[in-house]
């Protein structure tokens, strides 16, 4: 409620404070129920006077006795009249009284306020609060636009309006009579009592607010609400709920909630509440690959990236090839890349990738090493001038690799004529020993589903870097590259090592026995990366000394590489294509001539 008359007082404390600098002033602070600066509403049951003593600058204390007159002018009844004492204020006394006279709410009531002590206690120089209260009944709202009013009065027996010191008497300014109109609102409207200047959600979630409303005068009509604007709202409870949309959002929504009393015969309108709502949206997020993806001329391959994001469903696009002279697109979240040999010169090829949610971006790049054939070679090693009849140690080596995918394991099928070559063994490669790889296995002989296309030997030899053995693992170069082998510096390294017995068969003299890579299936001669998450086939195919591949479409059995159908659909779909990325070169023995030996000092006829 409003305050009253306070200008009032401070004009005469300036007043009077020039002259003397000491305030002394009895006044009405407010009478509750105000509507208005002298109105009073009507039908609240019970209104309260509220009287403030004010004692500043006196350096004294006081003794207390004043009395109050409620009345009306024209014969306003209000049931009763209650005084008492703040106890903050009686506290300052050693005794205090209040009485009631004539106290039944009709004509004028007098009541009394006295306090005194017999010490130096009193009011506290400062003191500028509420002293004492007057309580009357119910105002009638049929009593519209009569008047209440309180004053000073004199009280009996013998009361008089004063303050009393050691010194004498002295007399409080008063600023009464207040008088104030009786004003009927007949249906008071209602009033929303928690109105939010700002509301902010996701648009991922479910925007929701509860308004609240409450009728002043406690009309028993039920409230209902509305509102205008997006959402909608329960008209009983003044719950109101929106999606928020989906993105694009455009800054703030407004909307307006409105409450009114439903009463009979009449509606009476209430409070309205605007609200700004903003529906927030977190844009994505995108990474790329740290490091660039080796890819060769010719081949397509692929590189990942990822993006996140508070709910949305996210596009993906290049906006920018980084100047690739093969072709750039996307799928899904992957990017792909057929680089030509004119990229080769500007390797590395960064491709600029875009992420958005329909409203908000970010990017990253994606970038390529483009290099020239695959990156990873494995070849079978070619042996010059080989004496028959005694043993020969054929090489598989690995030549080129991928430096970020190294290389966990191998599986090679072997194919040899066995009619000049007998098979004794196959040993590690200095792999085993410079990597500490863990395991290696082969085996020999015929294998079935050949038919006649079989060749005459046949041969598999199988390893694997590490085995779920403990917590040695293999690395290489004294770094503990948990690549394996992915230092392209360590090349070439020889995987395995195949022991032939070469025939004695004289007729063999100055003939090339080659030993060639065999595919029975689409398992036979693959890579996998080191930690078995890509698996690698042939690309390209060469047979010794020859520079142009023999890699052709062909059916199975063939000496001619992985076909198109191991690169089709596994059948598990969370398992990745076979990704052709070996060149490989085939090799054989070279059975040298008898005339090219020089028996002189070749006690065992080993050719040295």
């Amino acid at each position: 409620m409003k305050r009253l008359l306070v200008f009032v007082a401070l004009a005469l404390v300036l007043c009077f404070g020039l002259a003397n600098s000491q305030t002394r002033e009895v006044y009405l602070s407010e009478l509750t129920g105000q509507y208005g600066t002298d109105s009073v509403l009507a039908g609240l049951g019970s209104y309260e006077f509220r009287i403030f003593f004010h004692n500043e600058g006196t350096g004294v204390e006081y003794f207390t006795g004043n009395g109050f007159r409620i009345y009306s002018p024209e014969g306003v009844t209000w049931g009763s009249t209650v005084q008492a004492w703040n106890p903050a204020y009686a506290d300052n006394f050693g005794q205090t009284q209040s009485k009631c006279f004539d106290c039944d709410g009709m004509g004028s009531d007098t009541v009394s306020f006295t306090a005194f002590s017999f010490t130096t206690e009193g009011i506290p120089d400062g003191w500028n609060d509420l002293a004492a209260t007057v309580t009357i009944g119910n105002l009638d709202p049929a009593d519209d636009g009569k008047t209440i009013c309180i004053d000073s009065s004199f009280f009996q027996p013998g009361g008089f309006w004063k303050w009393t010191t050691t010194a004498g008497p002295e007399y409080p300014d008063w600023f009464g009579p207040y008088c104030f109109t009786i004003y009927d609102l007949p249906n008071l409207p209602p009033h929303i009592t928690n109105c939010p200047a700002n509301y902010t959600f996701s648009h991922c979630d479910v925007g929701t607010f509860d308004f609240d409303a409450e009728d002043p005068d406690d009309d028993p009509a039920i409230i209902e609400f509305g509102h205008v604007g997006p959402g909608v709202i329960d008209p009983n409870t003044g719950v109101w709920t929106w999606s928020g949309g989906t993105v694009p959002l455009a800054g703030f929504d407004v909307i307006g909630v409105f409450a009114k009393t439903v009463s009979s015969p009449n509606k009476a309108w209430g409070d309205t509440c605007w609200v700004n709502i903003e529906v927030t949206n977190i844009g994505p997020v995108i990474t790329c690959p740290a490091v660039a993806k080796s890819i060769s001329t010719g081949s397509t391959d692929s590189s990942q990236v990822s993006a996140t994001d508070d709910c949305d469903i996210l596009t993906f696009s290049v906006i920018d090839d980084g100047g690739a002279d093969g072709p750039v697109s996307i799928s899904g979240d992957w990017v792909l890349f057929q680089p030509t040999d004119l990229d080769v010169p500007n390797s590395p090829i960064c491709v600029t990738v875009e992420v958005t949610d329909g409203e908000l971006t970010d990017t990253c790049q994606v970038c390529f090493e483009v290099i020239e054939g695959k990156p990873y070679g494995v070849t079978i090693e070619k042996v010059h001038k080989q004496v028959q009849g005694i043993f020969a140690s054929v090489d598989i080596t690995l030549d080129k690799i991928l430096a970020e995918q190294g290389i966990g394991g191998f599986d090679f099928l072997v194919a040899y004529d066995a009619s000049a070559l007998s098979f004794q063994q196959a040993v590690e490669g200095t792999i085993y020993d410079v990597c500490g790889w863990e395991y290696f296995t082969y085996r020999f002989g015929p294998y079935g589903n050949c038919g006649n296309a079989c060749p005459s030997g046949m041969l598999r030899v199988f390893g694997i870097a590490e085995t779920n053995n403990g917590a040695n693992h293999p690395g290489c170069s004294g770094e503990g590259d948990v690549k394996y082998v992915g230092d392209p510096a360590d090349l070439p390294m020889s995987l395995a090592s195949l022991i032939f017995l070469v025939s004695n068969d004289r007729t063999l003299e100055c003939q090339y026995v080659p030993i060639r890579f065999f595919w029975i299936d689409c398992g036979d001669n693959t890579i996998s990366n080191w930690d078995g998450s890509e698996l690698y086939v042939s690309a390209s195919v060469f047979d010794f000394d020859n520079e142009v591949p023999i890699n052709a479409a062909d059916n199975f059995p063939t000496y001619l590489g992985a076909q198109d159908e191991c690169l089709e659909g596994s059948g598990f779909p969370d398992k990745p294509l076979p990704i052709r990325n070996i060149d490989f070169f085939n090799g054989g023995i070279d059975i040298i001539c008898t005339d090219s030996i020089d028996a002189r000092g070749d006690i065992n006829m080993n050719g040295l």
